[in-house]
């Protein structure tokens, strides 16, 4: 990750997803805190060389009833990974800068959380055409 943030692609892949489907409880909540714990391990390894620039990306949870999630931000930038429990399911989605998408998405895994971090990195310009 330091090798990434030292020096960011021009243009980030998006995140692997797929489409939002239910699942039950068990399967979202424990997908949702791998790619939590996950993301506080990249943002720490990545803030460990920002710093040195006066940047940091901020992770913060949202706990609400009926759902869990946390937000990721860095500069004007910002991503949210959000898992929805009702009727006895689960259904996670990603919401954020440079998607481009409207419909209900998903990480594929917690591996993706990497890519979503770089594209946070990256030129929000390029971020902004692409998801146009």
């Amino acid at each position: 990750m330091a090798d990434i943030v030292g020096e960011p692609p021009d243009e980030a892949p998006l995140p692997t997803t797929s489409p939002s489907v239910p699942k039950p409880v068990g399967i979202g909540a424990d997908n949702q805190v791998l790619i939590r714990s996950l993301a506080e391990q990249l943002v720490s390894e990545a803030n460990a060389v920002l710093a040195d620039r006066g940047e940091l990306i901020t992770l913060e949870d949202e706990l609400v009833d009926g759902w869990l999630g946390f937000r990721l931000r860095y500069r004007d930038r910002c991503a949210r990974v959000v898992t929805r429990f009702t009727r006895g399911r689960a259904m996670g989605r990603l919401l954020g800068d440079g998607m481009g998408t409207s419909q209900p998405r998903e990480l594929t895994s917690p591996d993706e959380v990497e890519t979503l971090l770089l594209l946070l990195l990256t030129d929000s310009d390029v971020a902004a055409r692409r998801a146009g």
